[in-house]
């Protein structure tokens, strides 16, 4: 390992951000090898900036770590020039608490944050020194998890098992079948096959050779079975107590800037409110808060330990967190002497009130606020089921406005099903009307005329994703989501707004392996073998790499863009996040109609199938009004 580390030292100087690559970050857990049972290497198949910013990541990462017995060491996908560097070197990927190669490890475990990182997966399995396919590997293991874990049909060749849903329980139940594998001597396994069927037992846990996937002459899905004597279809693992659940409050402190350099805490893990096209208030569900004195203590210890002056409170609905504003005041309170700032994800507007608004903005007035409207029309917005009236857009900006925050970000959508032209015009409108309501506090002198308030508006491409209402919906092309797009370009004219789209092809592509099967395995990794590497960065991106690999494997990707049928059996099917298929084909219905789902955490249980969990669906106020679940 030494040698290893020596010999990585001398490639460092001659590429780009060597701090990437060389470990010992304050906060990383160092154990003896000689000293585990179990060893996993956690990979996030990203640049490290970007990877040391995910919070799942060191969530598993501290899980593991906080386990006698048991060690989690980290690895980043390497930029092309460190990739370069490696091979001319002939060395191979490593750990970087160790510099162990990954292919000592007993499992390396990437994190699958979204479809555009696959090739980079690729990139980490053949530095390593394995073979791409798992039928050519044995050991070590390699495990999928995150959100596209919930499909992850298009690189289920590569992967020997996947763990879908929360991840600190099973990673460590994990570790222990792998520890207890050896022989005596600890230098010969049992067969990998054999340990696959302990680890299919584990809840969460999917093993793709274990499922046949037959395919009809239309080229939908004809059956899905399991091959290897299971049951057909996979449930999620829940983790049903995160107040007791384990969380990084001692984090790992990256060496260079951080895409969000700040302390993370996590009020709460779920969503309920059902917005139509938003995957993760399904796959995360139920909703599950910490205790806010739970809350409260980690929030403290984070920011001593870290020395960070920003403290993100992160959830997929953070504002409904009860008490938010005075939590806020209270952790702000007491670390007072580090000038924290607070800050917030996109912020359910209908909770945006004048005592949170004034909370949030004196202690991350310079951050801005964030809201995430989604649809510029009423309509479109009742469609996705994110129903927010006019008057609560105008009282949420009104209260940021007079709390004194200078920057609101944006949150908007094209290419959702049923868009006209008009309800793309209707952003701009939205914009305008926000911008109106700002000039019109001016002039009543409730804000100084001289005060400059900024929006900053993030316009992203629609994507139908996999169990959602919206899974079966056809994608829009890339041509006709730049159209969509040059329609807002006269929002650029206005004074102190800025707008960003989302590039149209990449969101093509993420559409094509968002709901892709089996079969495009192959297209992964001709377009990996062709150079395809970092597909979300700009710098590097090709897509006339994958269209090609594409149509030299004989592959359609219009057929991947297409309307699904309502009654087709899906790519996904056998695996469940526990809502009911029936429930989101009925949302569909519903949106179709111009009906709205209240959300269950205020109106009780709507029989989304998680009542039929064994443990219920927790907390107690999901149940219904008469006081049981239905």
């Amino acid at each position: 390992m030494q040698d290893l580390k020596d010999k990585v030292e001398d490639i460092l100087p001659f590429v780009m951000k060597p701090g990437r690559y060389f470990g010992g970050e304050w906060g990383s857990a160092r154990k003896d090898p000689e000293k585990v049972r179990g060893r996993l290497c956690l990979v996030f198949p990203d640049v490290y900036e970007v990877g040391m910013s995910h919070t799942g990541h060191q969530v598993i990462y501290n899980a593991v770590n906080s386990r006698d017995g048991f060690a989690a060491e980290r690895c980043y996908a390497p930029w092309v020039d460190m990739e370069q560097a490696l091979r001319k070197a002939g060395l191979p990927l490593y750990s970087l608490e160790t510099f162990t190669p990954l292919n000592e490890f007993d499992a390396i475990g990437f994190t699958l944050a979204h479809e555009l990182c696959l090739s980079n997966v690729l990139q980490v399995i053949d530095l390593a020194g394995l073979p791409l396919r798992a039928s050519e590997r044995e050991y070590p293991l390699v495990i999928g998890g995150g959100p596209v874990a919930f499909n992850p049909e298009p690189m289920a060749p590569f992967f020997d098992c996947f763990v879908l849903g929360d991840g600190e329980e099973a990673a460590v139940t994990i570790l222990e079948i792998l520890s207890k594998t050896c022989s005596a001597d600890g230098k010969q396994r049992l067969p990998k096959t054999e340990v696959l069927k302990q680890l299919a037992e584990i809840p969460g846990v999917y093993v793709p050779a274990h499922f046949e996937i037959k395919y009809a002459d239309n080229g939908r899905v004809a059956s899905i079975r399991n091959i290897a004597g299971g049951p057909d279809k996979v449930e999620r693992a829940f983790v049903n107590d995160i107040d007791a659940a384990p969380f990084p409050v001692n984090p790992v402190i990256p060496h260079i800037q951080s895409i969000h350099c700040r302390a993370v805490v996590e009020p709460a893990r779920g969503c309920t409110q059902g917005c139509r096209f938003c995957q993760a208030g399904y796959i995360y569900r139920p909703y599950r808060m910490r205790d806010a004195e739970t809350l409260f203590t980690q929030a403290v210890e984070v920011i001593r330990n870290s020395g960070y002056s920003e403290l993100g409170l992160l959830a997929l609905s953070t504002t409904d967190f009860p008490g938010l504003p005075a939590l806020v005041r209270r952790i702000t309170g007491s670390v007072r002497h580090n000038r924290l700032n607070c800050s917030l994800p996109s912020s359910r507007i209908g909770a945006i009130d004048d005592e949170l608004a004034q909370e949030l903005a004196d202690a991350s007035r310079s951050a801005g606020l964030t809201l995430a409207i989604e649809a510029g029309s009423p309509w479109l917005r009742k469609f996705i089921n994110k129903d927010i009236p006019p008057e609560n857009i105008r009282g949420a900006v009104e209260s940021a406005a007079l709390a004194g925050f200078e920057l609101l970000k944006l949150y908007f959508m094209v290419g959702l099903p049923t868009e006209t032209d008009d309800d793309v015009r209707s952003i701009i409108s939205c914009v305008d009307s926000i911008l109106g309501n700002v000039n019109r506090l001016k002039d009543e002198g409730a804000i100084p005329r001289s005060k400059r308030f900024r929006l900053r508006i993030s316009v992203a491409n629609f994507v139908p994703k996999a169990h959602t209402p919206f899974q079966w919906v056809a994608g829009t092309s890339s041509e006709e989501l730049d159209r969509r797009q040059r329609l807002l370009r006269p929002m650029r004219k206005r004074s102190g707004v800025d707008l960003s789209y989302h590039d149209p092809i990449t969101s093509v592509l993420e559409i094509i392996f968002s709901r892709g099967d089996r079969r495009l395995a192959p297209v992964i990794e001709r377009a990996y073998r062709a150079g395809a590497r970092f597909d979300a960065w700009n710098e590097t991106a090709d897509a006339d790499r994958w269209f090609a690999s594409f149509s030299a494997e004989g592959i359609d990707p219009e057929f991947y863009m297409a309307e699904i049928p309502l009654d087709a059996l899906l790519p996904w099917s056998h695996l469940s996040t526990g809502v009911d298929e029936d429930f989101l084909r009925e949302e569909y219905s519903k949106a179709l109609r111009g009906e709205t789902s209240p959300d269950c955490n205020n109106e009780g249980c709507i029989s989304c199938g998680l009542q039929k969990r064994p443990e219920g669906c927790s907390p107690a106020r999901f149940e219904s009004k008469d006081g049981t679940c239905r």
